[in-house]
């Protein structure tokens, strides 16, 4: 992969493209921004991985977005280890993502948008008692 790949974000972060991609039957959008020396992002890879047939049946369409690293192929490794290949996988060395929605660099974080790309909620920090259903609610 070129420098110039690693640094696009394959339509994550044009809005507008991604809702001409977004599933027919999809009610929310999850952006997972994650690092690979994140351990609580380890942790919500794998719930994520377990209960894909309940995020799918509940119209949660997710995208990993790893946040300030550059070495894309151990951010892809730690996804594909934790995450499995089940959710589409952006790179962000630079934090845009962040910036874009105003966030500090303190991960892990979901960001929720409904299916109209509005932002619902977003999570901060370690994952609860309530994940994943708190990302459908």
């Amino acid at each position: 992969m070129s420098e110039d790949e690693n640094d696009s974000y394959n339509g994550v972060f044009n809005l507008n493209s991604l809702k001409e991609s977004v599933k027919s039957n999809t009610k929310r959008i999850v952006f997972s921004l994650f690092a690979t020396n994140c351990i609580s992002c380890r942790n919500e890879f794998q719930i994520l991985r377990n209960r894909t047939a309940d995020l799918n049946e509940n119209g949660v369409q997710v995208y990993l977005v790893d946040v300030g690293e550059n070495d894309y192929e151990k951010v892809k490794k730690f996804a594909e280890q934790y995450a499995g290949k089940k959710f589409p996988l952006y790179f962000d060395r630079y934090g845009n993502i962040l910036q874009y929605f105003g966030l500090d660099e303190v991960l892990p974080k979901m960001i929720v948008l409904d299916s109209n790309l509005k932002p619902l909620k977003i999570l901060i920090g370690e994952a609860g008692n309530d994940f994943p259903e708190i990302l459908w609610k």
